[in-house]
């Protein structure tokens, strides 16, 4: 009771701003009752937009892990992130996957067998005799590739420099075996330009698959930049591939430097990104590097000897598939 006489002076202070404040309640009155059939209105709608809601939830939940996910790519926080089955094996936490191209989402034999008898026809005609020689370097069999021949794993350097070995092989100096397998190439260009080259069975939707998981996805190339990313635009991938390389900066496969770069780039740690590549090249470039495994594609295994220096070997790329979130 002393406690509560003591309150009286403040509450006594308080009651001049009290019915100071009565006006304005009595004026708000009539815009509350105005409101209210409103209110009542817009109930039904309500109700109904309840159901949507709910539906709309579980789409909510992904897109918000999702971003999560992009996020938290590169920093050093917990997340949790897909599992990828390859095959019989499993891989936890992955950021990413780096696709070869030529062999591996690309059916590009042809295209590349016919490019390499146009230079070596090229050279040809300019050094008689050198036929034999080149299309053993080049790596050519009986109308095929030889799958980890230097055509096929080469760049176009690594292919440039070779041609000129066996020009200057004939005793002509170094630059002019350079220039001569220069004109020889833009010839081979020219009479074999290139073209539209089929994917592999359902690598379109492989990839769109993948992307809707959250992964991130880059192409990595023995080819150089501009087709690469030419690949990209003509099989509608721009929306799924993030990084698009080629090696025409001086780097070939498999420097590991190459897969280091493109990971960097791609915002994706390399121990935590698959590499998946049809050639023994990709494989080493992958284990350099320390990526998170080296997998193996062989369309057809058949023609591959080195299979065994991959991690996994697949042979399609539906193999690949994510199993958690």
């Amino acid at each position: 009771m002393p406690f509560a006489f003591c309150l009286l002076p403040f509450a006594y202070c308080l009651l001049p701003i009290a019915y100071c404040l009565l006006p304005i309640a009595y004026c708000l009155l009539p815009i509350a009752y105005c409101l209210l059939p409103i209110a009542y209105c817009l109930l039904p709608f309500a109700f109904c937009l309840l159901p949507f809601a709910y539906c709309l939830l579980p789409f909510a939940f992904c897109l918000l892990r999702a971003k999560m996910m992009t996020d938290n790519i590169g920093k050093n926080k917990e997340v949790y992130l897909p599992i990828i089955r390859c095959g019989n094996r499993e891989f936890r936490d992955i950021q990413g996957i780096v696709f070869d191209k030529d062999g591996t989402l690309e059916d590009s034999r042809a295209f590349w067998y016919d490019r390499a008898i146009a230079r070596i026809q090229a050279i040809e005609s300019q050094i008689p005799g050198l036929e034999s020689l080149l299309t053993k370097t080049f790596g050519i069999g009986a109308n095929s590739l030889n799958p980890a021949g230097l055509m096929a794993v080469g760049s176009r350097r690594d292919n440039h420099i070779a041609a000129a070995g066996c020009i200057a092989s004939t005793g002509r100096d170094w630059l002019t075996a350079m220039a001569i397998a220069k004109v020889a190439f833009q010839a081979a260009d020219e009479k074999v330009p290139p073209r539209f080259n089929p994917l592999y069975p359902q690598c379109l939707e492989v990839i769109r698959y993948l992307h809707a998981a959250g992964l991130q996805l880059a192409i990595l190339s023995s080819d150089t930049t501009a087709r690469v990313e030419q690949f990209v635009k003509e099989n509608h991938l721009l929306n799924y591939i993030k990084i698009a390389r080629g090696c025409d900066r001086g780097l070939s496969k498999p420097d590991p430097l190459l897969l280091q770069e493109t990971c960097q780039a791609l915002g994706t740690a390399v121990d935590k990104t698959l590499m998946v590549g049809d050639t023994r090249a990709d494989w080493e470039m992958a284990k350099q590097a320390k990526s998170a495994a080296a997998i193996a594609i062989s369309w057809q295994p058949e023609t591959h000897q080195d299979l065994q220096l991959a991690d996994v070997v697949i042979r399609e790329l539906t193999a690949i598939s994510v199993i958690s979130f």
